[in-house]
């Protein structure tokens, strides 16, 4: 089992934390306070949640050589910064909504996992896989690292985007600094311009520096530039031709040093002929792009990239020689996953709890592994009906009937695929409580999931 450690958090919080851990598979622990030097921090888990009150010193230590998320009451976007650039992985505003909550648990062992891994001296080992599509690709992101211009990254929904930007940020010369990323879909358009260019005292309050203030001299990733409005694209259009930042409500400009990364799934050529992205920011912004291929492109990748993932899953898991049945290899190769190497991830992770015996069968995957999409046929009326339409229309049908993990055991995904398609779908979730407006977390660690 995946050990989580909760430090200094308060009674109430730490009980709901740890309920919702522990509903999820995880083991956890509970500590009072930070005591540096002590093995156990470094060999006895591999995620802590901690209370922002621990202080710098203990978030700069833990975030060295584990995944920290800093959790707050009172969250600001400087202290999410501050986080940050401290080594923590992420950082979660209080209170929290659980699937908000497992989704940046979720979020940060997969980043840990990226962060924390070596680099070879001939390569970029994150970016795994021997297809021709991921040789070549290996080797852009190894001449983008090199320069210093704007990277434009397109693919779908979980193959790899933001993966390849921290490699991209990782192997340049910034990476002393920490990238810092924002979903610009996570935080609504009213906000977005304060939080990425700053906010001038004089607008009331004692004023906030922005996300890109906070990234000079290192990275900004973009995560969906498509939702950008027209607003936020003309200052950031500027941005990209002068390298001149001004806050919201000010008069002066100050210069800064910070790299452009996006990423989007979405079609930009058709959007800018649309009129819905500037066309000039479309060009500054694809100096270089990136294409990352999804995993049904990508061959024999899939079986070698699922044997690995199982043998990291029984290692995180202390389970010791599990592998694969021939028949759950063949599942996997045949499904077309959808959901790309995020859904493979999470499908294997599932797997391995379920695991009674050191052999996985395809029954254990959370997958329709019969299943082998075809080109349907136009319906009466000529309407076509996709993959997508039958999510859209399955969650409105049925989200009433079931819970969530019941409605993603019955579209044969993780509990995560179904919450991040549901963000990239915009089907938004039913709830009897209100759900508080986003906070620092999204918007200073970029942290809504990719697929």
């Amino acid at each position: 089992m995946t050990q989580v450690l909760l430090l200094a958090t308060s009674a109430s919080t730490t009980a709901t934390f740890a309920a919702t851990l522990e509903a999820h598979g995880f083991s956890v622990a509970i500590r009072d306070g930070f005591a540096p030097g002590v093995h156990v921090w470094t060999d006895a888990w591999r995620l802590v949640v901690a209370d922002e009150r621990v202080g710098p010193a203990a978030i700069g230590s833990l975030g060295k050589v584990l995944s920290v998320v800093v959790v707050s009451e009172t969250p600001s976007i400087q202290a999410a910064v501050q986080a940050i650039k401290l080594g923590a992985t992420d950082y979660l505003p209080l209170p929290s909504d659980p699937d908000d909550f497992m989704a940046t648990i979720e979020r940060a062992l997969g980043e840990h996992q990226v962060t924390r891994e070596t680099r070879r001296n001939d390569g970029i080992l994150p970016l795994r896989g021997e297809s021709e599509c991921m040789l070549e690709l290996r080797e852009s992101a190894r001449e983008a690292a090199n320069s210093h211009r704007p990277v434009l990254v397109r693919g779908e929904p979980g193959s790899g985007k933001r993966l390849l930007a921290r490699v991209i940020h990782d192997s340049s010369s910034r990476h002393a600094s920490p990238m810092i990323g924002v979903n610009c879909a996570a935080i609504p358009q009213s906000l977005i311009e304060g939080e990425l260019f700053g906010r001038d005292p004089s607008l009331g309050g004692s004023g906030a520096k922005g996300l890109i203030a906070a990234a000079h001299d290192s990275t900004l990733f973009l995560d969906e530039v498509s939702v950008l409005s027209s607003e936020v694209q003309a200052r950031l259009l500027r941005l990209l031709n002068t390298g001149e930042l001004r806050a919201v409500g000010s008069a002066r400009s100050t210069q800064v040093n910070v790299r452009i990364i996006a990423s989007t799934h979405q079609d930009l050529d058709k959007l800018a002929a649309e009129g819905r992205f500037r066309k000039e920011l479309l060009f500054l912004l694809s100096v270089v792009t990136l294409r990352v291929p999804p995993l049904r492109e990508r061959g024999k990748d899939i079986e070698s990239l699922s044997v690995w993932m199982l043998e990291q899953a029984a290692i995180r898991m202390k389970r010791a020689n599990l592998k694969w049945t021939e028949s759950a290899l063949d599942c996997i190769r045949s499904y077309p996953w959808p959901g790309n190497v995020r859904e493979l991830e999470n499908a294997i992770e599932r797997a391995v709890i379920l695991s009674s015996s050191e052999s996985i069968s395809c029954e254990l995957l959370p997958i329709n592994y019969n299943f082998h999409p075809a080109p349907q046929a136009p319906q009466e009326g000529g309407i076509q009906t996709t993959l997508e339409d039958y999510f859209v229309r399955f969650v409105a049908e049925n989200e009433e009937l079931y819970t969530e993990t019941e409605l993603a055991e019955k579209l044969g995904i993780s509990r995560k695929s179904l919450w991040e398609r549901r963000q990239r779908l915009n089907i938004p979730r039913k709830k009897t409580r209100t759900r508080s407006a986003p906070g620092p977390a999204t918007m200073a660690a970029g942290t809504a999931p990719e697929l």
